[in-house]
């Protein structure tokens, strides 16, 4: 992607280079901050921009991590330069029109799992639900972890269940 916005920058006349080597300086944390400074130029417009990125940002560990933050934060300049000098968001003006809208967010299964987990302890120890049921109904959750809609369509049987058997031994108990 990177590489991508980088020559698809260079369409529009832009240039940029970096001004120096990045900057560190160690945080308090034990995370070292990598700043990078870019001088990015249209016609003869120029513009220096800084960015910053902390080791704890990243996902890797050790000089990874390093290397990791570099990038990222002559990246993250980079863009700032680019979008500063045309005076608009080109960057994800071009990433749009190329690969479309940002997907929605997707739903987090986990944490419904999660919930139907307990759900179905609360409905065993209450008496809802037998424990081989409830067992049952937690493994169908696993070959569908990604798909919500089948998670979703789980939920509202097991829910539905526990409801009807809660009202039922409501109504046998009065």
């Amino acid at each position: 992607m990177r590489n991508f916005t980088l020559k698809a920058i260079k369409i529009f006349g832009i240039n940029y280079e970096v001004v120096s080597t990045p900057e560190t300086t160690q945080q308090d944390d034990g995370t070292i901050l990598v700043v990078s400074r870019v001088r990015v130029t249209l016609g003869d417009r120029v513009i220096t921009e800084a960015s910053g990125c902390s080791t704890g940002e990243t996902r890797a560990n050790g000089h990874r991590a390093y290397n990791d933050a570099v990038a990222i934060a002559g990246t993250r300049a980079t863009k700032r330069g680019v979008e500063a000098i045309v005076g608009a968001p080109i960057i994800e003006m071009i990433i749009k029109s190329v690969f479309g809208p940002p997907p929605v967010p997707s739903v987090d299964n986990r944490a419904i799992i999660d919930g139907l987990k307990i759900e179905l302890t609360n409905a065993v120890r209450s008496g809802a639900l037998e424990k081989t049921e409830a067992r049952r109904y937690y493994d169908s959750l696993r070959p569908v972890a990604d798909n919500t809609a089948r998670i979703l369509e789980i939920q509202a049987e097991i829910l539905e269940l526990i409801n009807t058997r809660t009202s039922a031994s409501d109504a046998a108990a009065t």
